[in-house]
């Protein structure tokens, strides 16, 4: 796939800074991460099966849900717990397809790229308004809507 096919996702990679956005602190930097992103968009489009119209797809379906959802359509599709109802319960919706096959997938990249904390480098991330405390561990904070979830992976 030509470099310029994969900046056609622009609407993705913006989906990818959200996540880095809603769960990323000052430790790591999202565009460190753009070629594993870029990577990955590589290899699902050109390996089968191929992803290139899962992505044309969702990229329209993103833009549609801008005419209703606004700036807020990241926000949306991250924490809103209907996203996850609907892709439980229609695993052939766009909505549910986009979950599935883009969110859960980034999340995956993120994290295996870097895009979490340890120890001494957590603090708190005033701009998404989630509290991290200092812990000898590894591990993501995950916000859900009202409420805060830590999942800390411990070792010895």
């Amino acid at each position: 796939m030509p470099d310029d096919a994969v900046s056609d996702n622009d609407e993705l990679w913006q989906l990818f800074v959200a996540i880095h956005d809603a769960w990323g602190t000052s430790a790591c930097r999202v565009e460190d991460m753009a070629s594993q992103w870029r990577e990955l968009i590589r290899v699902k489009s050109d390996n089968a099966p191929s992803y290139r119209e899962e992505y044309r797809n969702a990229r329209e379906f993103i833009a549609d849900l801008r005419k209703t959802k606004g700036d807020q359509v990241f926000q949306y599709l991250l924490f809103d717990p209907d996203v996850q109802a609907e892709s439980a319960a229609n695993s052939s919706s766009h909505l549910s397809r986009l979950k599935i096959n883009m969110i859960d997938e980034f999340i995956r990249v993120y994290v295996t790229a870097g895009g979490f904390v340890s120890g001494s480098r957590w603090e708190n991330n005033a701009a998404t308004g989630i509290s991290i405390t200092q812990r000898s561990a590894v591990g993501i904070c995950l916000p859900r809507r009202e409420q805060i979830v830590e999942v800390v992976f411990f070792w010895e």
